[in-house]
């Protein structure tokens, strides 16, 4: 049996099982064919669990950026980060169906022994499949919480236009009344208040003391103190707006074993 080894870009620990081979280091050398399937398949496996390692590290990052203060780029990362291991599950899925069928077909090719570390080879993707899994839930979770996140950013907002509408809407009544064009000259009932002397200070007085009243109320209530918490928090830690970038790795089919 001949094996036809083919690599793609990325060309998985051609290398380590090249210089395996001619330095006749290990089983390599002295195995048949079936051996060195098992190891191409096998080399195939080992590197995508620094790749995995990898991944999670990259996802920590974007937990504490979602959690802190996302941004744009924040959402740019996570889809990034969906899209590597949907890649990754793209290659690992077809070559664990490659690994089983190997398992599965009676044949005179693969010895006991190669069958039995084949078995070793299919648990590890299974393993891997596993993890990409669970990475991919913890992304999807990331971008519920990133979503969260935005929409109570966008709640403060509105709490805080909602304060100031609020506060300025018996201001403007105020100003509304007194903007009628009522001569006191023609009834001592059209605003005799305008005659008076200290009249309009005494409307900027009570204005003010309007508007102040109000806020006061609304910051007992509690409607400003987790706004103005939220300011305070950002101010003393923050957040970089660029992010530890998830590596983008390309995933073409290149380590399909045919």
């Amino acid at each position: 049996m001949t094996v036809l080894p083919i690599f793609g870009k990325a060309q998985i620990e051609r290398r380590y099982l090249r210089d395996r081979i001619r330095n006749k280091v290990g089983r390599t050398r002295i195995e048949g064919a079936d051996y060195l399937a098992y190891a191409i398949i096998d080399s195939v496996i080992d590197s995508y669990f620094p790749l995995l390692e990898e991944y999670s590290s990259a996802l920590e990052t974007l937990e504490e950026s979602v959690v802190g203060s996302p941004s744009q780029q924040t959402a740019a990362h996570i889809l990034q980060a969906k899209r590597n291991l949907l890649g990754l599950r793209r290659v690992c899925w077809p070559l664990r169906e490659v690994v089983n069928s190997l398992l599965r077909e009676s044949t005179p090719f693969i010895g006991d022994t190669s069958r039995t570390y084949l078995k070793d080879g299919y648990d590890h993707i299974i393993h891997i499949l596993d993890l990409v899994e669970v990475e991919r839930e913890l992304v999807t979770g990331l971008l519920d919480v990133y979503l969260s996140s935005l929409s109570n950013r966008l709640n403060d907002v509105m709490r805080v236009l909602t304060i100031i509408s609020t506060v300025f809407i018996p201001l403007t009544f105020i100003v509304g009344v007194y903007g009628m064009n009522f001569d006191p000259k023609d009834s001592p009932y059209h605003m005799p208040e305008l005659t008076w002397r200290y009249g309009y200070p005494a409307v900027w007085a009570f204005m003010l003391l309007t508007g102040i009243a109000l806020l006061v109320f609304f910051f007992r209530k509690g409607w400003m103190r987790s706004f103005v918490s939220a300011r305070a928090a950002t101010a003393h830690d923050p957040e970089s707006d660029d992010p530890q970038a998830i590596k983008s790795t390309r995933h073409h089919g290149g380590n399909d074993m045919h």
